[in-house]
């Protein structure tokens, strides 16, 4: 009896020493994160360009962060290019916006810094980097005025042009000049003695000598017996396009149409041949070959032709043909 309470008393002590063991450990306190992670993010100076970022890893988080600075100017770039509008003649487009966004997206920030970098934890990275101003600013105005010398190189070469094809490099530098509206309206951004507006006008000024081509430019169309359903289609297309149609030559870009065919097993094969001509140059042309089911009509054939040449035509199916129009 003895022996079984000494037993027993041995087993509780056991049982004592094993849960005195397991004192709950206390969790050790985390760091706490340095201030300028959740701080506003400095504003830029006169010197310095800042971007704040949080990634996975450093390499992005610093890639995050140069994007970061890009698209805060961006904003202001936005809100530049509205205020250019209501002081201009500028005509503003949803294109135009959406440009200065792809544009300013691919700026490329090579002289940057990480002035601030910490792990958050195993799986995020902070960092915080600047960029010196007036070396982005010196490489800005570099490339601009790099490319506003080929814009007036190329438009030297106007006066050597026919009516047409003086059309087609009016179009081209148009659309060359808006590509530099980001460029100017960050400029006019980061530097306060730059006159973005001499630049805006600059591009407005091949936009408006575009209007003016596109305004005086007209087509005469002309076609052999054959191809009438085909001329119709081609005016009709112009006409769409907002070009004058006339109908006199004299002046005019000359669009002749010819048109051969031949039935082999119940199949009308069409052959049309398009020529552009400008004071009496020919310029170029496509030759488009049709296919049809005869069904004993060639006048249906060619009915049917028709309706799948304009098809092809809004579709812009026929790349020789889309030089002519917007």
């Amino acid at each position: 009896m003895r022996l079984y309470s000494l037993l027993i008393s041995f087993i509780i002590l056991l049982g004592l020493n094993a849960c005195g063991g397991t004192a709950p450990q206390v969790p050790k306190e985390q760091a706490p994160l340095p201030a300028w992670i959740n701080s506003v993010l400095p504003d830029d100076t006169q010197t310095t360009m800042y971007g704040m970022a949080i990634a996975k890893n450093r390499d992005l988080a610093i890639k995050m962060a140069l994007s970061d600075m890009i698209s805060r100017l961006g904003v202001k770039i936005e809100s530049s290019y509205e205020s250019v509008e209501k002081s201009n003649s500028y005509r503003s487009s949803l294109d135009v916006k959406n440009s200065i966004k792809s544009e300013v997206s691919q700026i490329k920030i090579n002289n940057y810094k990480v002035i601030k970098a910490y792990r958050v934890s195993y799986r995020e990275f902070a960092v915080m980097v600047s960029s010196n101003k007036q070396q982005f600013i010196a490489g800005l105005q570099a490339d601009l005025q790099v490319k506003k010398a080929a814009l007036k190189e190329k438009e030297a070469t106007l006066k050597t042009l026919d009516t047409f094809a003086a059309y087609r490099l009016k179009k081209s530098l148009m659309q060359e000049a808006k590509q530099l509206v980001s460029m100017v309206l960050m400029l006019g951004e980061l530097d306060a003695s730059y006159n973005k507006m001499e630049d805006m006008q600059s591009i407005e000024h091949y936009t408006k000598q575009y209007i003016q081509a596109s305004a005086s430019l007209h087509f005469f169309v002309k076609g052999d017996t054959k191809s009438q359903n085909f001329v119709s289609v081609v005016k009709n297309n112009l006409i769409k396009h907002g070009f004058r149609v006339s109908r006199s030559a004299k002046g005019a870009v000359v669009l002749a149409l010819k048109t051969t065919d031949y039935v082999s097993k119940g199949i009308r094969v069409i052959t049309l041949h398009l020529s552009v001509y400008d004071k009496k140059n020919r310029l170029g042309g496509k030759t488009i070959i049709m296919k049809e089911y005869n069904n004993g009509s060639e006048k249906n054939a060619y009915k049917n032709a028709a309706i799948h040449f304009q098809e092809d035509l809004n579709a812009g199916e026929i790349e020789f043909y889309q030089l002519l129009t917007p």
